[in-house]
């Protein structure tokens, strides 16, 4: 078929109608997610004056992807008296309060909130094996024990330093934090824990 101007010029607007469908087309596979939700962690937490708390920001998609949006939302506080953020999330405590700050994540109009307030916190120190003991009478623990600490409801074992009153009778492990072994001398022993400016106790007896 020989191919007139005419002919010509018909095939190439066809082609072209043909490639800027196809280019709309597959543009619709490309749809961009529209965010909405942000969720702040930790959703509740508390740090002491001059001391810090990284927050993060999670975005929820319309596609059921999240992602982290902690240094592209803006961050605001609702009370800078008590407790201030920057940009990037972290909060800083300015005066001791028995009421929280409400920190705010805001992206695209869509908000998270976390509570922080600013004060020392309640250090728990606590013994699944139980705190007494007898060395003739089967529940002694050669092997040692394992304490557990809470600071205010956060999981602290890991980052608190414990001292024993009497290494004599009960001893702290120097590379496993919380981690009390005994001698098998008899006694009470108090184990104190320290964590952020707080302090928590417990006592253990060994009976004979």
């Amino acid at each position: 078929m020989i191919l007139t101007p005419k002919r010509k010029l018909l095939l190439l607007t066809g082609l072209a109608a043909i490639s800027s469908m196809s280019w709309v087309g597959c543009r619709g596979f490309f749809v961009k997610p529209t965010l909405t939700k942000i969720a702040v962690t930790p959703a509740t937490t508390s740090v002491l004056v001059n001391g810090t708390q990284q927050l993060t920001a999670t975005g929820t998609f319309d596609d059921g992807s999240t992602a982290d949006e902690t240094t592209s939302s803006n961050w605001s506080t609702s009370d800078p008296t008590l407790v201030t953020v920057n940009s990037t999330g972290q909060v800083t405590g300015v005066a001791n309060s028995t009421t929280g700050a409400t920190i705010t994540a805001v992206k695209n109009g869509i908000s998270g909130t976390a509570t922080v307030t600013v004060g020392q916190q309640t250090l728990t120190i606590t013994s699944p094996s139980g705190t007494v003991f007898s060395v003739a009478g089967g529940n002694f623990p050669s092997a040692g024990i394992q304490l557990d600490a809470k600071l205010g409801s956060t999981e602290a074992t890991s980052t608190t330093t414990f001292t024993s009153s009497d290494p004599t009778i009960a001893a702290v492990s120097t590379l496993t934090p919380g981690l009390i072994t005994f001698t098998g001398t008899t006694g009470t022993v108090t184990i104190t824990g320290t964590n952020s400016g707080s302090t928590g106790t417990i006592q253990l007896t060994v009976n004979p």
